[in-house]
């Protein structure tokens, strides 16, 4: 039996090492690729490949221990889905190669052809627009939706609503009704842990009615705004985005224009997919525009993300049913929502990451709970560590489960946006004694 044993031994130790010898580079460059290359040719820097879908179109052909490279300094647009598993000691690995910056994989559109309207405002309209658009950047900075008011006027831009309905009606006995603001989109604070938004489907005097939203009720005497409206223009940076005509309008000052600034919008919804797959590795990547997640990881195991970049999403990473994922040395920055969201997921470890400017912007984060955070983790035997969380809507990290380990992360700046978030398991809202943020009636 002994001798089997170490026959069965020496015979698997094999195979580990000619798998290992098997397992094959793809490189891609969207400078000098073609897809039109033989997969035996893309193994040769000097003749790459072109596209994430070439990719997409020979993943499930990989093999473990396999690695796909794309070329630093360069631009990859498009969606990653991720179809075939690594091995435990032969996992996927999608990375870089090259020389210079890391390699960007976006979702990003560049808006051009601006047309002006008077008054400031510029239009544009692409044909990859999609029927939304949620992340919109200039210079590379995440700019706000136009709102009224805008957040500099009394009481930082929100109105008080005296009464409600349902959940679907506002009152403001002073709303203006010069101004109509049907198909506009209404940010209710319905509470001092929810901000809400709904499309506003009549305008009748001083009463708004609006739809899907979140199943909070409004509490009267709170705090709303009005946003995505082309009368909302009146600050440079400012933007609408008609889903109709598929245009997007901004307002700048008259001293400014369009081409002399990279104007983007994200145009894809979730950037790399993640589903019911293992042992797959992203290292060393730029990842950006995601019109909702950079990162979605369902019921998968081993899934590594290392010194990547994750930026300008709805947000970040979001997963569910997943265990042993690895987020470290990586940084996201500018989640519209939430940096990192996993449900369900154990024996994960998220160590020094960088988190930072998540959800700092009103109305552009989702309805509802578990929004405006940087760092949701729910599951057991999981540990965050030595991250770094700077400037969060709501709360910086909020976590349930069992055998959970939270040390040495540095937090500043939190509760930016909502008012009542700590560092705490999940529960009901805790209050910590600050003073309410504007928007909200004081606490009883």
């Amino acid at each position: 039996m002994k001798i089997i044993s170490i026959r069965l031994f020496f015979f698997g130790l094999f195979l580990s090492c000619f798998t290992s010898l098997k397992a094959a580079k793809y490189y891609f460059s969207s400078l000098t690729g073609d897809d039109s290359r033989t997969s035996l040719q893309a193994r040769n820097p000097a003749t790459p490949w072109k596209t994430i879908s070439k990719l997409n179109s020979y993943f499930s052909s990989l093999q473990p221990g396999d690695s796909v490279l794309f070329k630093r300094g360069e631009t990859f647009f498009g969606q990653i889905i991720v179809s075939k598993s690594g091995s435990a000691n032969l996992p996927i690995t999608i990375a870089d190669y090259g020389s210079g910056s890391k390699p960007i994989v976006s979702g990003f559109i560049k808006l051009s052809n601006w047309i002006s309207r008077g008054n400031g405002i510029w239009e544009t309209a692409h044909s990859d627009l999609t029927n939304s658009v949620n992340i919109l950047t200039i210079n590379g900075q995440v700019e706000p939706m136009g709102r009224y008011p805008n957040v500099d006027a009394a009481n930082k831009g929100y109105l008080t609503y005296e009464s409600h309905i349902g959940n679907t009606r506002i009152t403001d006995n002073q709303l203006n009704s010069n101004q109509n603001w049907t198909g506009a989109e209404v940010v209710i604070r319905k509470n001092r842990w929810i901000l809400d938004r709904g499309t506003i489907t009549q305008h009748s005097g001083t009463s708004l009615t609006y739809s899907g939203s979140s199943h909070y009720q409004a509490e009267d005497n709170f705090g709303y705004f009005i946003q995505n409206h082309l009368a909302t223009l009146d600050k440079s940076g400012e933007w609408y985005f008609n889903e109709n005509s598929k245009k997007v309008y901004i307002y700048l000052n008259s001293n400014l224009s369009p081409s002399n600034k990279i104007i983007k919008a994200a145009s894809i919804n979730t950037l790399i997919q993640v589903w019911e797959k293992s042992y797959i590795k992203f290292e060393n990547l730029i990842i950006e525009g995601a019109n909702n997640n950079i990162f979605d990881i369902y019921g998968s195991k081993n899934i590594t993300i290392r010194n990547c970049n994750l930026r300008s999403g709805i947000n970040g990473a979001v997963g569910i049913n997943n265990i042993s994922l690895l987020v470290e040395e990586s940084e996201i920055l500018d989640s519209s929502n939430n940096g990192i969201f996993f449900l369900s997921t154990d024996n994960t470890i998220i160590r020094n990451n960088s988190i930072k400017n998540t959800g700092i912007i009103n109305g552009l984060g989702n309805n509802g709970d578990d929004t405006y955070q940087a760092l949701i983790l729910r599951g057991s035997n999981n540990l965050i560590e030595k991250n770094t969380i700077v400037n969060a809507g709501y709360s910086a990290i909020r976590f349930e489960g069992n055998n959970i380990i939270i040390k040495n992360n540095f937090i500043n700046k939190f509760n930016l946006v909502k008012d009542d978030g700590v560092l705490t398991p999940y529960s009901k809202p805790v209050l910590i004694g600050i003073k309410p943020p504007v928007g909200t009636r004081p606490a009883s």
